[in-house]
């Protein structure tokens, strides 16, 4: 996930020089699950964890849903805003879709702005954020889960799974242990592995 958010992210950070920091943390615990900051500081992400759950606490008591919660604080020269990273209607959309469950239902993106900036455009800056990184884990997600299906699928199939799979990896080039973390898989590995599992799943037609 670190690789994908950090390349999502670094598109947007020229286009946007008064975004400070970007933490992505789990609710209700407040466990980072990634962090960006512009000055390498990621220790700054603790402070957030701590917001994280104390506005957990003050919304629950307020009766609050999590996936709806929108906060916004200010301070000298600084907005602090956070959003649930997926709202229960597009939960709700995916669950629909098939989604295998892995999506962060509970996972907030709180954003630090820094500088002179107005408050409309540090709701502005931060949806387009929240949408941009979104986007860039759901094409990650479907990604992994296309390759993940194609493999289950592949090894059913076979009468011998295990030499199957020291075939894979001869034939991609992609370590065992490697291959035991899809999501780990750089783009070009995934590319290989993909290849792969098509030239096995053709071998027993041309037999």
């Amino acid at each position: 996930m670190k690789r994908v958010l950090d390349r999502a992210l670094s598109e947007l950070t020229g286009p946007i020089p008064e975004l400070s920091a970007v933490v992505l943390s789990a609710a209700p615990d407040g466990l980072i699950a990634w962090c960006w900051t512009r000055d390498d500081k990621p220790e700054v992400a603790l402070g957030f964890a701590a917001l994280d759950r104390a506005a957990t606490v003050c919304l629950e008591g307020l009766g609050a849903s999590l996936r709806r919660r929108n906060l916004m604080l200010t301070a000298e020269d600084y907005y602090i805003s956070a959003w649930p990273l997926y709202e229960s209607n597009e939960l709700d959309e995916h669950a629909a879709e098939g989604n295998d469950g892995r999506l962060p239902s509970r996972l907030v993106i709180t954003m630090v702005f820094a500088g002179d900036i107005q408050r409309g455009m540090v709701l502005l800056h931060g949806t387009r954020i929240r949408l941009h990184l979104r986007e860039a884990l759901d094409r990650a997600w479907e990604r992994d889960r296309d390759l993940r299906t194609g493999l289950v699928e592949l090894l059913s199939q076979a009468e011998e799974p295990v030499e199957l799979i020291h075939r894979l990896v001869e034939s991609s080039g992609v370590d065992l242990r490697r291959l035991s973390r899809l999501d780990a898989l750089n783009a070009q590995e995934r590319e290989r592995v993909r290849a792969a599992i098509g030239r096995l799943r053709v071998a027993p037609l041309l037999n």
